[in-house]
């Protein structure tokens, strides 16, 4: 997302001179671009100290000129008193700002770079006519009737992500799950679903129904979304 070129003021003749400049030696540094990347941990882009930003993401040797940092604290406040930072709606799980000092095309650009998690749509498997399902289920009605419940539908939770994952050690009702059956979900999930605790993750639960003997198994996988949204550009050159 470009916003409109309509900020031929913000930088001075001055300003603009000196990043031509400053062009020249990042190229002479073999650079054809300079990015800053200022990350947010509460993901709420507000005050910067400038100051502590002494060299390039992509180039730790090249500085940072005190210069430099007054032209980005300048075009930030302008940012800010424009209210050109949109607060997204979703709920954030990383949040930076960009900043790019393009050598080829005289330019410079601040970015609004953040990520959030959705959710896939909800795919099912059903188990039914089993022999194993009736092992399950016996072993299933055993705990049950050690602990004097008579529960005819339940669930088991689910839930996994950064490449590790549990099943909950009870069932919806809180009676312990019977090993026979955490083995045998755990092999459903391997199974049908391959890699459900790795990177973003994913959720679900096995529903049993002891009275059909029948097991539905709802997954729901966790996608990554990224947002890269330009809020400032403008030319520098002559």
């Amino acid at each position: 997302m470009k916003i409109e070129q309509s900020l031929p003021t913000v930088l001075s003749p001055e300003e603009k001179k000196y990043l031509r400049s400053y062009t020249r030696y990042l190229k002479a540094s073999g650079m054809s671009e300079g990015l800053l990347e200022i990350e947010f941990d509460d993901y709420v882009i507000d005050d910067i100290h400038w100051e502590e930003f002494t060299s390039f993401s992509n180039n730790y040797r090249v500085d940072i000129t005190e210069e430099l940092q007054q032209i980005f604290e300048k075009i930030f406040d302008f940012i800010q008193s424009k209210n050109l930072i949109e607060e997204p709606y979703e709920e954030l799980n990383y949040r930076r700002l960009e900043i790019e000092i393009d050598c080829r095309n005289s330019t410079i650009t601040i970015s609004d770079f953040y990520t959030y998690y959705e959710t896939s749509e909800t795919e099912g498997v059903s188990y039914e006519d089993d022999e194993q399902l009736d092992e399950l289920f016996d072993s299933i009605s055993k705990v049950f009737d050690d602990n004097g419940v008579k529960d005819k539908e339940f669930t088991l939770d689910y839930n996994g992500s950064g490449d590790s994952g549990y099943i909950e050690d009870n069932f919806s009702n809180n009676i312990r799950v019977p090993d026979k059956v955490e083995d045998w979900c755990y092999r459903q999930l391997e199974n049908h679903f391959g890699g459900w605790e790795i990177n973003e993750g994913s959720q679900g639960q096995f529903i049993f129904d002891s009275d059909t003997k029948t097991i539905e198994l709802l997954h729901t996988a966790n996608v990554e979304e990224q947002i890269n949204k330009t809020i400032f550009e403008e030319k520098f050159s002559e």
